[in-house]
């Protein structure tokens, strides 16, 4: 299965690294991509349907779904998570 999440906050490949590592950390989640034309993520797993703990992690990780409230707090993670993926993309 796909699951599609449209996102907030996404800014570049820092941001997109960070992201991919947060859902590849769930066994179950085979590959992640993530399009910075519609900011959405493409998880994909073998199970059935979307699992609440995927948004709960982007939540986290500064990237929330959009519809969730994005706060000061979630912006300034972001930045911290991109300047991250950036480090360890390198």
């Amino acid at each position: 299965m796909t699951d599609i999440i449209s996102i907030q906050n996404l800014k570049c490949n820092g941001c997109a690294a960070s992201i991919i590592k947060t859902l590849k950390a769930f066994p179950e989640v085979k590959e992640v991509h993530v399009d910075f034309n519609d900011a959405s993520v493409h998880i994909e797993t073998d199970e059935p349907e979307r699992h609440p703990a995927y948004e709960q992690a982007l939540t986290a990780a500064g990237y929330p779904p959009v519809g969730v409230e994005n706060t000061t707090g979630r912006k300034v993670r972001s930045y911290i998570s991109c300047a991250i993926g950036r480090v360890h993309a390198d």
